[in-house]
């Protein structure tokens, strides 16, 4: 059972195996770097505005953490509000989302 510490937020979380890490969002090895990160801190944003921006980015989500508490799970709404979007634009985002997911899983909804 494979114990994983997040190497930017430093959350740890135990799992069955590496797979069900990978399931639950982080980003492990053999999917990723052998660097972990949560599902909260995705490299994601590393690829899409330089480590720089991401960094700056995500600062502001961890600065809201240790104010409001770590979130349970991964909000799209949290994540787009980050980058200035409006309450409209989230809402377009979560329908595209879920339309998504209905392609992919259409059990799921």
């Amino acid at each position: 059972m494979p114990s994983y510490t997040c190497l930017c937020c430093g959350h740890t979380e135990d799992f069955d195996s590496a797979e069900a890490a990978f399931q639950a969002g982080w980003d492990v090895a053999p999917h990723f770097t052998l660097q972990p990160l949560c599902n909260l801190c995705p490299s994601s944003p590393i690829v899409l505005q330089g480590l720089d921006g991401a960094r700056a980015r995500h600062a502001k989500l961890h600065a809201a953490w240790q104010r409001d508490g770590r979130p349970k799970e991964f909000d799209v709404g949290v994540e787009l509000a980050a980058d200035g979007a409006t309450s409209a634009e989230v809402e377009e985002q979560k329908a595209q989302i879920d339309a998504i997911r209905r392609l992919f899983d259409p059990t799921r909804h």
